[in-house]
């Protein structure tokens, strides 16, 4: 049973992975027929939820631990690290939160936006995919290791990099769609302002041009929000380098520890009053 759940859990984002690198190597070719397939909205948002549900229960199982902390030999399931500093990750999740769903708006209502509101949300994207570049380099080092320097093909890292690689891939190709998407050369306003907008936008190397030109604002905008809750200017900085282990980690974690296991198993079952009281014990 452990095996089935095993497959499910690896065998469901390693499909769609596939599917998503297909889909883009299909885009630079003639046939199209794999890239309709794939290009579906469904699957794409499937790619999405799934891969964020399985990101956060897979993060969850992992219990890394903090750079200062030892890693615990017997007790810890993977000998490494946090890649993301805890006291930084509401920065982190914040872009790759508004990322997703600026994915999700453009996805299945583009046609119906504003130029600018296309323009803003293709930036967001932007950010939140430097941003998951950042994070996939930082695992880079332990991509086939694990943290005892031996290879591997389920590495903790391979498996966090999953959901970023495909949200690449994914966002990448919607922005190439929609910067090429001539349908808003017959769009009339009756607003003047969004009228004269959507006319000096209609190119899509406009388009785009437009979007890293707000990335800046934007970028502005979310910092001055995340301080106003507590987070720091360089959070985004500091929650890769406040690390150990990962390629941009700026800290030596100290020496990992051996527990024995065995020994607070017995120490349970006899109900040490200092360490644990099993159910029974007065």
């Amino acid at each position: 049973m452990i095996i089935i759940y095993a497959l499910v859990l690896l065998g469901i984002p390693a499909l769609l992975s596939i599917i998503n690198l297909g889909t883009l190597i299909e885009s630079f070719t003639r046939s199209n027929r794999l890239y309709d397939y794939t290009r579906r909205k469904y699957l794409d948002v499937a790619t999405i939820v799934l891969g964020v549900l399985f990101s956060i229960a897979f993060w969850g199982l992992c219990e890394f631990r903090e750079y200062n902390d030892p890693i615990q030999i017997s007790v810890d399931l993977f000998h490494l690290h946090t890649p993301i500093g805890s006291e930084h990750m509401l920065s982190v999740m914040l872009y790759f939160t508004f990322g997703y769903l600026a994915y999700l708006l453009l996805r299945f209502k583009h046609k119906a936006l504003s130029p600018i509101l296309v323009a803003v949300s293709i930036s967001l994207l932007i950010l939140s995919n430097l941003l998951n570049l950042i994070f996939i380099i930082q695992l880079s080092n332990h991509i086939f290791i694990d943290g005892e320097g031996r290879f591997t093909i389920f590495s903790a890292a391979l498996l966090l990099s999953l959901l970023p690689a495909n949200f690449f891939i994914l966002s990448g190709l919607l922005i190439r769609d929609i910067t090429s998407d001539f349908s808003y050369r017959d769009r009339v306003y009756k607003n003047p302002v969004l009228a004269t907008i959507n006319q000096s936008l209609i190119k899509s190397d406009k388009y785009f041009r437009s979007a890293l030109i707000l990335l800046f604002p934007l970028y502005g905008l979310l910092t001055a929000l995340l301080v106003l809750f507590g987070q720091k200017p360089d959070s985004l900085i500091q929650a890769f380098t406040q690390t150990s282990d990962w390629t941009l980690s700026q800290h030596i974690a100290p020496p990992p520890v051996e527990v024995d296991a065995h020994y607070l198993c017995t120490v349970s079952l006899r109900g040490h009053k200092k360490l644990s009281s099993p159910f029974g014990m007065v």
